[in-house]
């Protein structure tokens, strides 16, 4: 039997950054991407039937329209206009027909790479609608390199919304994000949270030393207990942030991702070794409650097995599901893996790109009793994470607050 069931003890919902796709399908071993190759049997019956013909691409790059056999997959020619040289084509998946406005013909989605002889490569989504053996393309819509996309889901018949695992990188710092996109009067509409991954957030802070003062807001009480958590880790920052709270003598919670884990292990020992406690933050960082119970179930073992290889015999107590997102399979899976799902009440925004003075006057500002702060060692932005960090706890002890370990504050509130 288990000992704790599933609670959620804070909710304060975090924006999610996300892309959508439409599904997977069986050209995945001949492209760069690590799709999911089972095929559903509509899948499998779409790509069957469209053996022959072609598919006309209007690619917004060059401004111009090519036609790409569909037997072949695939497509060449020679630029002679603002960018030369030979530009080349390939279809990578051939996903469920949708119909969007649910009446006249089905439309299908694409995935298609684009290499041009400028050393650029795109991966597009096409929506295409069939004219006897050819494919005219309603819209599409650049999503990104091939390097930086992981998965596409499974069309949701539902919604019929294309959604894209996917990452952006800054520096050496990994941030996994979700893509989403849906589609309106034949044409692509992108997330309103989508972040564009040729040109992520980047830090607008030139000064690299650590914000001291300055600071615009006052904590909403004086006084009281908070917990410090922090997201994503471990990563190149991790050491920065375990540094000043040795420094301060603060202990916090590090909600770990397995994968991370895995390949950080001195990062886990010193967080142990340092007195802070340690959460489960999934393996992969994926949105739970778009999983099934066993791969959520899958998730977060394989983190306890990361953990546990590194500190054998660990109890990892917590569980905060990525981006919050979690469902009744989410609670199922905490359960049976004996760990309590936890959340957040105040966020500092540090994964949102914001300046080191921003972080720290939103972690600031949201200072009341009994608060678990959400922060992030491991995302793009975390270098001003790390800049304020000091200013946040020097601020928050003058003002009568006492940073305690988690499970304390837990125990405290009888949360």
């Amino acid at each position: 039997m288990k000992k704790f069931a599933a609670v959620t003890v804070f909710f304060v919902c975090t924006v999610i950054v996300s892309v959508v796709f439409f599904g997977c399908a069986n050209k995945a071993d001949t492209s760069t991407y690590a799709y999911n190759k089972d095929l559903s049997s509509e899948q499998n019956k779409v790509e069957k039937s469209l053996e022959d013909g072609i598919i006309t691409f209007n690619d917004p790059y060059l401004k111009s329209s090519k036609d790409i056999d569909f037997v072949k997959k695939e497509a060449s020619f020679t630029s002679t206009g603002t960018i030369k040289g030979t530009v080349k084509y390939k279809i990578i998946d051939v996903l469920q027909p949708i119909n969007i406005d649910q009446k006249g013909d089905n439309e299908y989605p694409f995935i298609m790479e684009a290499d041009y002889p400028d050393s650029r490569k795109t991966v597009y989504l096409v929506i295409a609608q069939k004219q006897k053996n050819k494919f005219i393309a309603l819209d599409q819509l650049a999503i990104g390199k091939p390097d930086q996309i992981e998965s596409i889901r499974p069309i949701n018949q539902t919604d019929a919304k294309v959604i894209v695992d996917a990452y952006v990188l800054i520096g050496q710092n990994r941030e996994n994000v979700e893509l989403i996109y849906d589609f309106e009067n034949g044409k692509i509409v992108a997330g309103q949270d989508n972040i564009d991954l040729e040109s992520p957030l980047k830090n607008s802070v030139a000064n690299d030393k650590p914000v001291e003062t300055d600071i615009a807001k006052l904590p909403k009480a004086k006084g009281g207990y908070m917990s410090f958590t922090f997201d994503d880790g471990p990563d190149i920052h991790t050491g920065e942030i375990l540094d000043i709270l040795k420094q301060e003598n603060v202990k916090a919670t590090f909600f770990l991702i397995g994968s991370k884990t895995k390949n950080n292990p001195d990062l886990v020992k010193r967080i142990i070794d340092e007195g802070h406690s340690i959460g489960n933050h999934t393996y992969n960082h994926i949105s739970m409650s778009k999983y099934s119970l066993q791969k959520q179930i899958q998730e977060l073992q394989e983190t306890e097995k990361a953990v546990n290889k590194v500190v054998p015999g660990m109890d990892v107590v917590y569980f905060r599901p990525p981006y919050g997102q979690f469902n009744a399979d989410t609670d199922k899976a905490s359960i049976e893996e004996n760990v309590r799902r936890i959340l957040w009440t105040a966020d500092s925004y540090d994964w949102a790109g914001k300046t080191a003075k921003d972080i720290a006057n939103e972690a600031i500002g949201q200072a009341q009793n009994g608060i678990i702060l959400l922060m992030h060692d491991g995302v793009a932005n975390s270098s001003e994470t790390v800049k304020a960090l000091p200013a946040i706890i020097k601020s928050l002890k003058k003002n009568g607050f006492k940073i305690i370990p988690l499970t304390e504050l837990v125990n405290k509130y009888n949360f």
